[in-house]
Order: structure tokens, then C-alpha cells, then sequence
């Protein structure tokens, strides 16, 4: 199922007016559905492909490209850290959190809020 035929039955699909049965409306939920089974084969292909080479790396113990084939897989050193404030240190994001809700948080503001809330 190509990307191109899906694209074509959706297009016919809408140009039809957007049936809710009917020939048109059975041949864009099918090949709507082919294509999606499509993706998903080919996401766990590249995801056994990735497996399957890093085994026979592994059992020829060929090490460098083994850690090699794995960075490229699975390096979290890449992965985008959060910052709060400023901050990337979790005790300084905790803190700030703290400080954030001990302002927001009042008994006042609680107090104003509940009666609001009771109106």
C-alpha cells in the first residue's frame, strides 16, 4: 500500500462530499487502513533490523561496531533535558516548584478560593 493510493481514495473521498457509505467512503477506510498497517510493519521491521544486527554484531564479538550500532539505537545521552527556571539540577527544580506554590498557595488565597468556589 503506497502513500500516494491513500492520498488518491481520501481526495476521492472528500471531492464525493465526504459519503458515510457507500463504495467511496468502503475504498478510503480500507486503503486508510492498509496504509497505517503499512507504517506500523515497517516500524517493526526497522526495530528487528536493529535487533538482528546488534545480536550478530554481538556474537561475533566484534565490540566497536557492536557500542557502535547501539549508540546509534539506544544513546540517551542525546535525549533533551528539561529545564525549570533555569534550572537542570532536579534538587534546584524542586526547589523552585516549592518556592512557585508557597507564593501561590496562601491560606489567603486558599481561603478566597474556596468561597468563590461556593458561590
Amino acid at each position: 500500500m503506497s502513500e500516494d493510493t491513500s492520498h488518491e481514495s481520501n481526495n476521492l473521498w472528500q471531492n464525493a462530499g465526504r459519503p458515510r457509505s457507500g463504495t467511496v467512503y468502503c475504498k478510503r477506510n480500507s486503503d486508510k487502513r492498509a496504509y497505517r498497517l503499512a507504517i506500523r510493519r515497517a516500524q517493526a521491521d526497522t526495530n528487528e533490523r536493529y535487533s538482528n544486527d546488534l545480536h550478530e554484531l554481538l556474537l561475533h564479538k566484534e565490540g566497536s561496531e557492536f557500542w557502535r550500532c547501539w549508540k546509534a539505537k539506544y544513546d540517551t545521552k542525546t535525549s533533551t533535558s528539561i529545564k525549570v527556571d533555569g534550572h537542570l539540577d532536579p534538587n534546584l527544580i524542586v526547589e523552585s516548584f516549592m518556592k512557585h506554590f508557597r507564593k501561590i498557595c496562601t491560606a489567603e488565597k486558599t481561603k478566597e478560593s474556596f468561597n468563590l468556589q461556593k458561590v
